[in-house]
This record gives structure tokens, C-alpha cells and sequence, in this order.
């Protein structure tokens, strides 16, 4: 359970946030309550957040070192020690084969 919670820590979910001006499309076309609409722009708001995540986790593995001497750095899951290099990395491997999977809608 603890791989989850540092999995999720690092991939900082609290910047999702700035992701949601993907619905402004939606919104200023007035097509906001357009059910296959919304549920388009939600899917690509999940997969714009998780590419983000990866983005993070990729440069955490980058500057783990680094991160390590840094006084708020630290406390992130992979420089505190909470996270091995190889788990983040099999995310990342993971979110490629989703990324590259077939698409199935």
C-alpha cells in the first residue's frame, strides 16, 4: 500500500489542477453538458495529467541526486529513500504501454 501512496505522491496530483483549462472548449462552446463531449475532454484531461505525472517522475529519477540535498526535495518519495529508481520506472513503462496500446473506444 505504501508503493501506491508514494507512486501517487510522485506523481504530484495536486498540479492536475491547472489541467482542467482543457474543458474551456467546452465551455465557450457551450457544449459543457454534451455528455460524449464531456466525456472525450474528461479522458483527454486523464491522459493529459498522466503524461504530465510521467513527466514529473521521469525528472525525479533524472535529479534524484540533486533532490537529495535539497531541503524540500528531500521529502519526495525517491530522494527520501521511500521509492527504489526501478518502481517509478516501471510506471513509466507501464504508462507507455497504455500510451501505445490500440485504441479501443
Amino acid at each position: 500500500m505504501d508503493l501506491i501512496k508514494n507512486i501517487l505522491i510522485s506523481m504530484r496530483p495536486k498540479q492536475w489542477v491547472k489541467n482542467v483549462f482543457i474543458f474551456t472548449g467546452l465551455i465557450f462552446s457551450r457544449n459543457l453538458f454534451h455528455i460524449d463531449l464531456l466525456a472525450r475532454v474528461g479522458a483527454g484531461f486523464l491522459l493529459f495529467s498522466l503524461a504530465a505525472s510521467s513527466v514529473y517522475i521521469f525528472n525525479d529519477i533524472q535529479d534524484v541526486e540533486k533532490d537529495k540535498q535539497h531541503p524540500d526535495k528531500r521529502k519526495r518519495p525517491l530522494p527520501a529513500g521511500l521509492l527504489s529508481i526501478q518502481q517509478p520506472m516501471l510506471f513509466l513503462l507501464a504508462w507507455q504501454f497504455l500510451h501505445w496500446a490500440p485504441d479501443i473506444s
